[in-house]
């Protein structure tokens, strides 16, 4: 144990190869020990040592097979680790292999679920359904013969038979006595049978049942989509529609405080167009539910065919809030109504600043309410949706009038709501989106901290963060993220075989398909791929590293760029795992307020936007490219044609620009900014590759050569031409829209390739290009100072209104009345919040400039 130990120690202090060394020194000597070998087993998956894992525990199979209790123990562990190596050959075989040592069927079916799990993760359209095939014949097979087979087995083989549409085969499992012995749980019985006729089409059928199961078994909301799919589909919905709404209304006696009874009814309206009835029950529906926090997302599916005559509708149910009611129930109520305003109104800037102040002035009244004061800081807010409706009409208000001042009037109601509901996550996620619009990353990392993400979450949540991390150059807050998410990962490599094999000891075999389906998300995790690559991305940004230091750090991340590799040549699907609906929205479609184009930086050149998973696909691959390239010139002194190629592919796919008009300085100058980041690194490359053919003209004495040295100067001089060109084009812009970190980064590869630095070059040309790269780092320099002195000139007229008690508006920006008195203390922290990011960002870029500068001189 104690060498196993020692093994542990030095994987903590990073000595990886002197780790693999202890390790087989403990292998050599054979451990059988459980413990020992529980721990060594985690250790030499930390270190990928997958197939020692394997011969550990076959060695261990091999040498306790006459005592049966180790044995099986160890056969299980040898089985986890045929998983852990997605080895599908070896699994089964070892299934049969125990099948034939133990004598239980269990075995058998391990076979076969291990069979159809490699059906569905192979790609041969060939192979998969003929494994498909096999195992649905040996399962038959199976119960045909066994006497009791048991519930997990039935559900597992119902799976298997959905997926190759033989939906008539599954019904009749499920409707005999083997499948009715073995679903212990005849609700679920019922409810998989009704599914599958709705699946079959077989409407008669599963209206029948699910009118049964809503008659005998309860109101669950799907079974209700169900009946109605079901019964519409028989045709004659006028027909049809009288005897579903008696249906219906039969079981509100039943079951008279169902929210889905009273929905249900709803949906009959919206289906037959009926507005007015539609109108009517959701104003029953608001009466009798309207107080409960689900209510408004219940009725939102229903508000759109209301929407052009939506005045009489909130009359009505405004009629419904009464100052006769007990507080806490108005309060409810409201924050109903004013969920449902929001998504019925249409916007304009006066009605998103006046319904602002309206809402601020009710969170401030429903922080008064009793039991607010005394209730637990984990508690949210009995009030505080009033506070996120206000914000989302004053990112209305923003996106409508372009104001900065509003945004640093969101931080401080932000602000002021996480002091009354520190667990408010709602609260903390815009707080985050909105300070990193300013780049203020020390915040946003104290935010993130605070919302003790764990686990799962990393992966599904870090996207609200990272993008604004890399975008702005924030390295320790983006290293720090980096090392949750991989480490998330890694964990779960080492997890996931024994969360398999725990599923296969207790026959849990749907879990099985789950945990499959879940393992191939997270393998092909889009957020994981992007995070590496920015890993080996900020070797290159973080500093001026010599070739020798940038070669050695490439060398080792040697699987990380394997990865890269493979992701580019083999095009695999990747997995877009964020989450977004667990963050509330207000309007009648499924768009998020931090989804726009302008809270995401798109427009000024964040590194990864938010436009689908296809996009993102494109700019790893960007991404991806970039790196290949440069490892390959780091290593050989060369561009590589192949990634070269595909970086220009990527690019027309991304609409960035067509490569034969890279020299076209008409398109150069309407580039986007995230179009121009991209072209001044492929112009780059082609320019290296030029100066090699030229470096060989030259050394060979070929006759061309004074003609090809001269093509080369010209093409110099272009580049020198059109970076001039865009760089006026930046300076028009309005200053306080420039987020340079994107285009330095571009800067950045282009120093480690240019070919200033290649001796074929007349000298003249070098002085020149240096000059001009020098010039685009100044003129950046001056456009970030602009940049922060008018951001400083808001925020101290901001603070001083408010300290001389003046009447609190700015031209076109009025603020919310009625602050309380903190908030005042809130806006300094909200200035300095953000003064402080835009000056840690000021400092990476000047520090950035002057190190490349620096470099120049050298040269």
């Amino acid at each position: 144990m104690v060498q196993v130990a020692w093994v542990d120690v030095l994987l903590s202090q990073n000595k990886v190869e002197e780790a693999k060394v202890a390790a087989q020194e403990v292998l050599a000597k054979k451990p059988t020990n459980d413990k020992v070998l529980s721990y060594l087993t985690t250790l030499l998956k930390r270190m990928g040592q997958d197939q020692e894992v394997v011969n550990l525990y076959k060695h261990g199979w091999e040498t306790n097979q006459k005592d049966a209790a180790a044995s099986r123990w160890f056969g299980h562990e040898l089985f986890a680790a045929y998983v852990r190596q997605g080895d599908y050959v070896s699994q089964k075989k070892f299934a049969q292999e125990l099948h034939k040592k133990f004598k239980e069927d269990k075995y058998m079916i391990w076979n076969l679920v291990v069979t159809t799990i490699e059906a569905r993760n192979s790609k041969d359209v060939v192979k998969a359904p003929m494994l498909l095939n096999i195992a649905t014949k040996l399962f038959g097979s199976h119960f045909s013969k066994a006497q009791s087979p048991k519930a997990q087995e039935i559900l597992f083989y119902i799976d298997l038979l959905k997926h190759q549409n033989l939906i008539g085969d599954a019904i009749q499992i499920l409707e005999g006595d083997v499948g009715k012995k073995a679903c212990k749980i005849e609700q679920q019985r019922l409810e998989t049978v009704a599914n599958l006729y709705l699946q079959q089409a077989n409407w008669e059928k599963a209206g029948e049942s699910f009118n049964y199961l809503l008659s005998n078994c309860g109101d669950d909301w799907n079974w209700f989509l169900g009946y109605i799919d079901a019964t519409l589909k028989l045709g004659d919905s006028k027909k049809q529609t009288p005897i579903m709404e008696q249906f219906i209304n039969s079981l509100q006696q039943k079951y008279p405080l169902s929210r889905g009874v009273q929905l249900a009814l709803c949906e009959l309206a919206k289906r037959e167009n009926n507005e007015e009835k539609l109108a009517k029950l959701l104003v029953n529906y608001f009466e009798v539910f309207g107080a409960k926090p689900c209510a408004y997302k219940d009725m939102r599916p229903y508000l759109a065919p209301l929407k052009h005559n939506s005045t009489k509708l909130l009359e009505q149910f405004q009629s419904n809030i009464t100052d006769k009611m007990e507080a806490r129930v108005k309060c409810e109520k409201l924050i109903t109504l004013e969920s449902i305003k929001r998504s019925l109104i249409e916007k304009n800037a006066q009605t998103a600043i006046e319904s602002a102040k309206h809402l601020f002035d009710l969170y401030l009244w429903s922080n008064s309410l009793p039991g607010e004061s005394t209730r637990l800081k984990t508690d949210l807010g009995i009030g505080d949706n009033f506070a996120n409706l206000a914000v989302h009409y004053l990112l209305d208000y923003w996106e409508l009038t372009d104001s900065v001042t509003t945004l640093i009037e969101i931080l401080v109601v932000l602000e002021y709501g996480i002091l009354k509901s520190p667990s408010n996550h709602h609260f903390k996620v815009l707080l985050m989106r909105v300070y990193g619009y300013f780049g203020a990353s020390q915040r946003v990392s104290e935010i993130w901290d605070s919302m003790d993400i764990r686990h799962v979450q990393v992966e599904s949540v870090s996207h609200l963060v990272l993008n604004d991390y890399l975008t702005f150059h924030s390295h320790n807050q983006s290293t720090k993220l980096i090392k949750e998410l991989t480490k998330f990962h890694s964990d779960w490599e080492i997890k996931a075989p024994h969360s398999f094999l725990e599923a296969y000891e207790h026959e849990s075999y749907t879990m099985i398909t789950e945990f499959m389906e879940f393992n191939n998300r997270l393998t092909n995790s889009l957020h994981l791929n992007a995070t590496l690559t920015e890993q080996l991305h900020s070797i290159i940004n973080l500093k001026s590293s010599p070739m020798e230091e940038l070669k050695k750090q490439f060398s080792q991340n040697g699987p990380t760029l394997n990865a890269i590799k493979k992701f580019v040549t083999e095009k695999p699907i990747l997995s877009s795992n964020d989450d977004w609906k667990f963050l509330l929205q207000f309007n009648l479609n499924d768009s998020h307020v931090w989804e726009w184009e302008k809270l995401t930086l798109d427009q000024f050149g964040a590194l990864y936007n938010i436009k689908g998973a296809q996009h993102q696909h494109l700019l790893l691959k960007l991404r991806n490219i970039q790196i290949l390239l440069l490892n390959t010139f780091i290593e050989k002194n060369l561009v590589e044609e192949q990634f070269f190629k595909l970086y220009g592919e990527v690019c027309e796919e991304l609409g960035y620009f067509k490569r034969g008009e890279v020299y076209s300085g008409d398109v150069v100058s309407s580039l986007s900014f995230a179009a121009f980041n991209a072209w001044i690194v492929y112009f780059t490359y082609d320019l290296h590759q030029q100066v090699l053919q030229c470096s060989e003209a030259v050394n060979s004495g070929a006759a061309n050569s004074a003609e090809v040295v001269k093509g080369l100067c010209t093409k110099l001089e272009l580049l020198s031409g059109l970076l001039q060109t865009k760089l006026k084009k930046y300076g028009e812009h309005e200053i306080r829209n420039i987020h340079l970190a994107p285009l330095l980064q571009s800067l950045n590869h282009c120093f480690i390739l240019l070919p200033i630095y290649n001796d074929t070059v007349p000298q003249r040309l070098k002085k020149n290009a240096s000059n001009d790269l020098k010039e685009v780092h100044n003129q950046y320099k001056q456009a970030m100072k602009a940049f922060l002195n008018i951001q400083k000139e808001f925020y101290v007229q901001q603070q001083g209104i408010l300290e001389s008690n003046a009447d609190p508006k700015l031209p076109g920006v009025p603020f919310l009345l009625n602050y309380p008195e903190e908030n005042t203390s809130i806006l300094k922290q909200v200035e300095q919040n953000i003064l402080h990011g835009m000056r840690c960002l000021n400092t990476i870029l000047l520090d950035l400039v002057r190190e490349r500068s620096r470099s120049l001189q050298k040269r």
